[in-house]
């Protein structure tokens, strides 16, 4: 919708009649707004990929269920998130070049399955809290990685190499 529009910097509300919300914001280098993301989004993959001056909080809301990618090269991005219940996917959330970020994350969803490379590029040294429901699948599915450690419903995100997380 927005796509490339590099000065696009205007905030906006996503109505319930749109489901699909991939690239939306994609290549918006200047964006910068609250986005006020309505439940009947359920695609949010790539939604805000090289958002490089995002930097305000996000709820992805409860009928989402791909947000992969969706903060991809937003260099600046450094608010907390929380994801809804409906999400299956996070693979690459925040992927390549998201060097700011060091704001709790909390996944109110039960049952991720995918969650390579949540947090990546290859100097990606920070400690974040990622918060799941103790005892979810969210929870057993993320501590199969090497990069997390996992006490009660926080699952701490620990990098000490140079590798990409996953």
């Amino acid at each position: 919708m927005f796509q490339n529009c590099h000065n696009f910097n205007q905030p906006i509300n996503i109505p319930n009649s749109v489901i699909d919300a991939t690239n939306m914001f994609f290549g918006c280098t200047n964006f910068n707004q609250i986005v006020n993301i309505s439940n009947g989004v359920i695609n949010m993959a790539y939604a805000f990929n090289g958002c490089y001056n995002l930097n305000k909080p996000v709820t992805i809301p409860n009928s989402v269920n791909n947000a992969i990618y969706a903060f991809y090269n937003c260099n600046k991005f450094n608010s907390p998130v929380t994801i809804g219940t409906g999400v299956t996917s996070v693979n690459g959330l925040f992927g390549f070049n998201c060097h700011a970020m060091s704001s709790n994350i909390t996944i109110l969803a039960t049952d991720v399955k995918e969650v390579r490379n949540m947090l990546g590029g290859k100097n990606y040294k920070k400690r974040i809290n990622i918060i799941v429901p103790a005892g979810s699948k969210t929870n057993n599915t993320m501590a199969y990685t090497n990069s997390y450690s996992v006490v009660g419903g926080t699952i701490y995100w620990t990098t000490n190499s140079s590798n990409n997380c996953r």
